[in-house]
């Protein structure tokens, strides 16, 4: 008798399991780009605004806005893209509305299809001789809370460009990576990040899409969201020479239960182990 109360309330609990551990992943699909219809628009300033971007995606973001102020193009955060342009002159990312600045070095979102969403991330130099960049309004929020597992990061073609062309004195590749950070239940940076080296001495400039294993920013408790950096050797008294851009793709994560959620699967314990005593009266 005991053999069978324990299958079945084995059972129940991979039935609740599966239902709150159930993997999600976010593609950037619902979104809109920046570059296209948002661009070009001429103000009585003189400078061309890029309107802020809105999602209906289920996850959150702090979308930038991007402003071209005649010779110099100024934006930071995340925006999302469907460029798969291999024409722009990568030289030209200064531009704006330059697709090469929002095209993925492989030209296609993190599941290889071609026209597909992606995210391109842009941070602004930390400055006083470092090679740091970040945004604020570059950090990925949840709507709850959450544990994540991975994310797919590559380069953009003008920054695998730079790197391709660019070196050091010596004739070696310039390190450059990006820091992912969690941010916790109670809105505080993790101590911890993870780093993704997209160009370096040793592997030379990468041109594929890596998968980031994010496990080690879990904490106690869940996160709401993602904060990103990226550091580059290449740097002067200005900051980082290096133009600071990264694709993003694929957020794989999973729902952390809710005290409801807990409740409900002991419920379906409960109701399980009734529905045995039932049958063996």
């Amino acid at each position: 008798m005991k053999t069978h109360i324990n299958k079945i309330l084995a059972a129940a609990l991979v039935f609740a399991a599966c239902g709150s551990v159930r993997a999600a992943v976010f593609d950037f699909s619902g979104a809109t780009p920046v570059y296209d219809s948002n661009r070009a628009e001429v103000t009585s300033s003189g400078y061309y605004y890029y309107s802020e971007l809105t999602s209906t995606a289920t996850v959150g973001f702090n979308w930038s806005n991007s402003n071209y102020y005649g010779w110099y193009y100024a934006w930071n955060g995340v925006n999302v893209s469907t460029s798969s342009n291999t024409t722009d002159d990568v030289n030209g990312y200064y531009k704006a509305g330059n697709l090469a600045s929002y095209t993925s070095v492989t030209a296609t979102d993190g599941s290889g299809v071609s026209g597909g969403s992606y995210g391109i991330w842009y941070g602004n130099t930390v400055g006083g001789g470092s090679g740091y960049s970040e945004s604020d309004a570059g950090t990925i929020m949840f709507n709850s809370l959450i544990d994540i597992s991975s994310v797919q990061i590559a380069n953009t073609r003008v920054t695998a460009n730079y790197l391709n062309t660019t070196t050091t004195s010596e004739g070696d590749t310039f390190l450059f990576q990006v820091l992912v950070y969690g941010i916790t239940f109670d809105s505080e940076m993790t101590d911890n990040y993870v780093t993704v080296t997209l160009s370096s001495s040793d592997i030379g400039v990468t041109d594929t899409w890596l998968t980031a294993d994010l496990s080690a920013l879990n904490v106690d408790g869940g996160l709401y969201g993602l904060y990103f950096k990226t550091y580059t050797d290449d740097f002067g008294q200005y900051g980082a020479n290096s133009p600071s851009y990264f694709a993003l793709d694929n957020i794989v994560y999973t729902s952390v239960p809710e005290p409801a959620q807990f409740a409900a699967a002991f419920a379906v314990i409960a109701l399980a182990f009734a529905a045995y005593r039932r049958r063996r009266k």
